[in-house]
């Protein structure tokens, strides 16, 4: 029963270890400057657009960006910002959890609930990346659609933002974003898998 339980809680630190991973992934390849253009007007605006969300800008150029583009940037500030909450949340529970399933279970039972709960949050992932895969339009839609309660996303085609920031923007950050998340995934699978391969110092019931 013990074990049971040790298990559990380490999954589901693993889970939430998880979600760390993946904010710090989604920031990091969103405020990568070498992903905007560097140069001309272009170049400024970017530079103004990762300001803001970085804090450092308290509102954003209304010659440069329109009204709903500037109300839209709001919103996608107050989602970074929600997320880093999040994030945090999430990992001051997946250490207490963490811990907790360590002192309860040991470190074979640790790892083998981590890596239980790193297989439940890849299989997520996996469906989310094969919808992507196969309908990439369709996913983007629905992820704006769930993180935003307006339609203030929905931009004219010449506007600022969506020339700094097309369609083809956004897949190769979802590539990139992935290809992050599975070498931190990768890392927890390690952690889990060195874990649970390690001798057994007390008996599990």
């Amino acid at each position: 029963m013990k074990a049971r339980a040790a298990r559990l809680l380490a999954a589901v630190a693993g889970a939430l270890l998880l979600v760390c991973a993946l904010y710090g992934c989604v920031t990091a390849v969103a405020l990568d400057e070498d992903r905007y253009p560097r140069d001309g007007a272009l170049g400024e605006a970017a530079q103004e657009v990762l300001d803001y969300l970085r804090g450092r800008l308290d509102a954003m150029d209304a010659a440069r960006f329109t009204q709903r583009e500037r109300l839209h940037m709001e919103d996608v500030r107050a989602l970074f910002d929600g997320a880093r909450r999040l994030a945090l949340g999430c990992l001051a529970a997946a250490a207490a959890l963490g811990t907790a399933g360590a002192l309860l279970g040991g470190r074979r039972t640790f790892g083998r609930g981590l890596l239980y709960g790193v297989a439940a949050f890849a299989g997520c992932f996996a469906l989310l990346g094969l919808w992507a895969l196969a309908d990439f339009d369709g996913w983007f839609t629905a992820m704006h659609r769930l993180a935003f309660s307006n339609d203030l996303w929905l931009l004219p085609a010449d506007s600022t933002l969506i020339t700094l920031m097309p369609l083809s923007f956004f897949m190769q950050a979802v590539a990139a974003v992935a290809a992050r998340f599975l070498s931190c995934m990768a890392a927890v699978v390690a952690l889990g898998w060195g874990l649970s391969r390690a001798r057994r110092r007390e008996r599990e019931t």
